[in-house]
């Protein structure tokens, strides 16, 4: 008798659908991950996945190391913007056509990051979320993907699907995550932009031209890197929350031309420093998430944000 194969079909509580490992087939769950070059297409079991979608939002923030510091002080940010986008992308027959994507941390009660938003917008709002992950975190005990094939659902139960990529690695064998190679504060040219980890295929054709913008709950390194690429490079929305971190201001230095001058960048400084630059541009306006009026906070936490205008694609 022939052997019978896996389905890529998991049961998943948050939602009926259940969960779809995208990148993975019936018999192989790691059969279709992705590599370099990938990007510059849609794979045809995404493209067929995102046939109920009209628009995909990417989302970032602080991550496992600096953690949100009370993540129910965003609640009502996450709970205006899950309604806005469900104004603009509604069919005809009630149901939800965007998607959040986002890099596949993990979700742990104890560590509330940027999981701890999608966890969110899942339970609280059915929100359908995919994550796109390195081969080295996808699988495996404390992967996304056990080694069953199924899906780990205690810390990965809010996803309704995901992508995994080849991992990434800088020369000294460190995962790359997202974001951009840079050895400079200087902001790359578009056709000079080597795009690593998960923001290779996000700004890559993964979604087929659906990525409508980019929802940003504060972040270091890889969330500046990223919110730079959306910001100036691919022309995306950009929504900022300010989002208190927990262990650490989310800074980093960044060496220039001079080895001895260095500069700390944090993502308020980076949004802080585009918005002063295009506030001249009459097309930009602010998105207004209900925050204090204080000229401070508007500056420093830059809790109107940014670039170009809000006005949900």
């Amino acid at each position: 008798m022939p052997v019978k194969k896996k389905s890529t079909y998991v049961a998943n509580p948050v939602f009926e659908a259940g969960f779809q490992n995208l990148t993975g087939s019936s018999s192989n769950p790691r059969e279709f991950i992705l590599k370099k070059g990938d990007e510059k297409h849609c794979p045809p079991q995404v493209k067929t996945f995102l046939e109920a979608y009209k628009a995909v939002y990417a989302f970032t923030g602080h991550g496992a190391n600096n953690q949100i510091k009370d993540i129910s002080e965003i609640h009502a940010h996450l709970d205006t913007v899950v309604e806005d986008l469900d104004k603009k992308h509604t069919n005809n027959n009630g149901q939800r056509t965007w998607l959040a994507c986002y890099g596949g941390d993990p979700y742990d009660k104890h560590k509330q990051d940027i999981a701890a938003v999608m966890h969110y917008l899942a339970h609280r709002h059915k929100v359908h979320v995919l994550a796109v992950q390195c081969e080295e975190y996808g699988f495996g005990k404390y992967g996304i993907i056990l080694d069953d094939g199924k899906l780990n659902i205690k810390p990965f139960g809010h996803l309704r699907a995901t992508v995994i990529y080849e991992t990434d690695y800088d020369g000294n064998k460190k995962i790359l995550f997202g974001g951009h190679k840079r050895k400079c504060r200087a902001i790359p040219k578009h056709s000079d932009l080597q795009l690593v980890g998960a923001s290779r295929y996000i700004l890559g054709n993964l979604f087929d031209g659906k990525l409508k913008g980019q929802i940003s709950c504060g972040g270091g390194p890889i969330a500046v890197r990223e919110t730079e690429l959306a910001l100036l490079h691919f022309g995306l929305n950009i929504l900022y929350i300010p989002t208190t971190v927990k262990y650490s201001a989310p800074a980093f230095t960044l060496k220039k031309e001079k080895p001895d001058d260095h500069e700390v960048v944090s993502l308020e400084h980076i949004l802080l420093y585009y918005v002063l630059l295009l506030r001249e541009d009459s097309t930009n306006v602010i998105y207004d998430l209900g925050m204090p009026n204080s000229v401070n906070q508007r500056l420093w936490c830059l809790a109107y944000f940014i670039s170009k205008p809000w006005v949900y694609p």
